[in-house]
This record gives C-alpha cells, structure tokens and sequence, in this order.
C-alpha cells in the first residue's frame, strides 16, 4: 500500500511539473504578444495581425421542432484582427462555396494583403496551432512565396500553446456570439449582413467570399520539398514549434541574417534559443520556387454538398418566408452538378460517348444501338455506373479514370476538361 502510494506521489509531482510548465509557456506566449504589440508601435513599415477561424453558424436559424433532426448549412467566418490599428476584418463564406482548410484560409490571407499598405514590410502574425488550418506546410510555402515575390522583407508566424489561444479575434467573436441566440436568419447572407451591424464603435470590415477567390495552392506547395532534417541534422518538427521565421531574422547572437527559401523555426518564443533552419528549395538541386505562380479557382462552379444534407435542407422549406424559399429550391447535389456541369460538355461528342462505352461494357453491339439513339442518356448512366463503383475516391483515383480516357484515344485536352470538370463539380467528395 505504502508503494502504491509513493508511486501515486510521484506520478502526481510528474503531473504538476508538467502542468507548471505547460501554464509557464502559455504565460511567455502572452508576453511575446505584447512585447511585439508595443514593438510594432515605434517601427511605420511593420504591422502585427491575428487570425482565427469562428465557430460555424448556423443557416437557417428556425426554432422549429423538425429543426432538432434536420442538418443545417454552414457559414464560416475567418477573422483577421490588425493590432495596431486594432480595427476587424471578417471573411465569410457558406459551404456551397468553399470548405475550410489551408486553400481556404491562404486565399482569405492573400485578400488580407492585398490591401495593407505597400510600405509594410515586416509582417508578424498569431494564431492557434490548428494543424489543418494554420500551422501545415501549405502555410509555410505560402509564406515564403510571399517573401519571394518581394511583398514582404521578414515574416513571423507564432503559434499559442493550446488551451490558451485567447486572442483578439475571440473578443470580436464574441459579439457576433452574443446575436447568435436572437439572430433571424434564412439565408447566408443575412449573417454577413448581421456581423456588419454587430459592433456599433468599431463596425467590422466584411468580405463576402466569391469562388473565383479560392486557389489552389497545390502548385505552389509542389514547388517546395518538405524535408524531416534541418541543416544541423535535427528532426524537424513543425507541430510543435511555436515560431516560424522567413525571408530575415535575429539569430541567437544578435544579428540579422537574411535567409531566402529557409523557414527558420523556434520551438519556443525565447530570442536565446537557437534557430532550426530548414531549406525549402526544390530537390538535391535546390531549385528555388518561382516569383509568379499561376494559381488556378479551387471551386469555379462552386462546392457541393451531400444529397442527404440537401434533402434535409429542402425539408425547412415549407417553414421559411416566401421570399427565400427559392434558395434553397435551387440547392443542387453533387449528382446534379454532374449533369449540369459534365454531360453538356461530352455529350456534344457522339463519337466520345459511343468509344467509351464500347470500352466499358461487355454487350458493345446492344450499347452502340442505345448510344446511337440517345447519347446523353448512355453517357449518363455510364458515368453514374463509374461514380457509384468509386464512392468516395480520393483525387488520386482520378488517374483510373484518366487511364480509361485516355487508352480509348481521346483528345487529352478533353480528358483534362472531363475530370477536372467531375473534381470541380464534387462528384468525388
């Protein structure tokens, strides 16, 4: 019993000490937030930012009791807060435009600082440590794209320990937080047009997200390597790094280095800690990214969502005012953005449509009769048939049905159109 005890001693110290340390770099986080704060205010071409994800919202808000089983839609809120100005910058969009992952929040950025004043030059930023979101790769490739393309000089991207990420974005959140209960709202917009009104000292600037916004960055990421080694030979560990330096930083001696294509990471937010510096440049030959990337839509024709959450949807209608009924007749699944997106283009190729079913079904004699008589149908089914054996397939898939295209002879340039048609419809989500 004596050693249980002892045991159970020890295993609470070990708790304790780990807890101190854990409140220990939560307080330095805090700190080095407002030291940069107070940095900022002495120095015209640095500015100091912090950005977070809000928790969806809800569309639309009914109180009806049908609401409890039925699936809303979802509006997300990005917010940007500028420290010293300490002025809000809200991005919004619902999920029939875009998701929510790193492609959502670079592109939302890249609005960002597009409109801060050309003479910053030293940019600092704060966030949580959500991995899908802000502290990946994609966000490193992107920040250094920026230090590339001459946008900016030196760039600070620092992370705060979980469980204590209260930053300036909470604040602003918590406005909208409080209308959340009473707000009336049938349609998107309407909570755009509520976040606008919600802070009447200081109103938020609102950015309604559009499509043709969100890029895709995947290009630009596979002009970089992710590498497991930093110049001294050490893992590198980015999910747990609390800071992340480009294009210039202060080395543990006191002087500023300049360092191109190298994210420099700390793993804690003392200035005496030595920099792990990892290389980003491509391959053994150190191939450095290139200063103007062409950054395709991530959603031209918008993001579609699940049948079942659209038949929920369509459900709340017979509970909505008139005038917004129509919206969500309109909603449109990922099986209809196929016919409304893909067939048109491939069924105004007769020969396309009688090929590939020639190449896919046994009976070619009975497909080539029915696609003679109506191709669209026979494209159609085929293409259902296809999505329906491949539920769920990642875009790595895709290259089984580019196989397919291209070994019956088809045009690539119609290939390309085909699939990246399908992937843009989200018939493969």
């Amino acid at each position: 019993m004596a050693a249980r005890n002892a045991m159970s001693n020890q295993e609470r110290e070990c708790l304790q000490k780990e807890l101190a340390t854990h409140q220990e770099t939560a307080g330095q986080g805090y700190q080095s937030l407002h030291k940069d704060k107070e940095a900022v205010k002495k120095a015209s071409n640095s500015t100091i930012i912090t950005f977070d994800m809000m928790q969806n919202l809800p569309v639309p808000t009914l109180t009806h009791n049908s609401m409890f089983y039925l699936r809303q839609l979802w509006e997300y809120n990005f917010g940007v807060h500028d420290c010293t100005t300490d002025s809000a910058t809200m991005y919004m969009w619902s999920e029939l435009v875009a998701k929510r992952g790193a492609d959502e929040i670079c592109s939302c950025l890249m609005q960002y600082i597009s409109n801060l004043p050309l003479q910053v030059k030293k940019l600092t930023c704060y966030s949580d440590s959500c991995f899908g979101q802000n502290k990946n790769f994609e966000m490193i490739c992107f920040w250094n794209w920026q230090i590339v393309q001459g946008r900016f000089s030196q760039i600070d991207h620092k992370f705060l320990v979980r469980g204590h990420t209260y930053l300036p974005n909470d604040r602003d959140f918590s406005h909208i937080e409080k209308k959340k209960d009473t707000a009336v709202v049938y349609i998107p917009t309407h909570w755009e047009e509520l976040v606008r009104k919600v802070c009447r000292q200081k109103p938020y600037t609102v950015k309604s997200m559009v499509g043709s916004e969100f890029k895709d960055f995947s290009d630009l990421v596979e002009q970089h390597t992710r590498r497991r080694k930093d110049s001294n030979k050490k893992d590198v560990l980015i999910s747990k790094a609390r800071w992340m330096n480009f294009g210039q930083g202060v080395d543990q001696h006191g002087r500023e280095v300049k360092h191109l294509n190298e994210v420099w990471l700390r793993y804690s937010y003392s200035l005496d800690e030595s920099w792990s510096k990892v290389s980003l440049l491509k391959g053994r030959k150190k191939i450095p990214p290139a200063t103007s990337i062409s950054l395709p839509i991530k959603y031209p024709n918008g993001h579609s969502i699940l049948k079942t959450k659209v038949q929920d949807l369509k459900k709340m209608i017979p509970y909505l005012p008139e005038e917004h009924k129509q919206f969500y007749i309109d909603l449109r699944t990922s099986n209809e953005a196929l016919h409304e997106v893909v067939i048109p283009r491939i069924a105004a190729d007769w020969s396309l449509v009688a090929d590939y079913l020639e190449y896919e079904v046994e009976d070619k004699k009975l497909i080539r009769e029915k696609c003679h008589h109506d191709p669209l149908k026979c494209c159609v089914e085929l293409l259902e048939n296809w999505l329906s054996t491949n539920k769920g397939a990642s875009p790595k898939s895709w290259s089984k049905l580019i196989e397919i295209l291209r070994q019956i002879k088809i045009l690539t340039s119609i290939t390309e159109i085909i699939v990246q048609d399908l992937a843009k419809a989200g018939v493969f989500v």
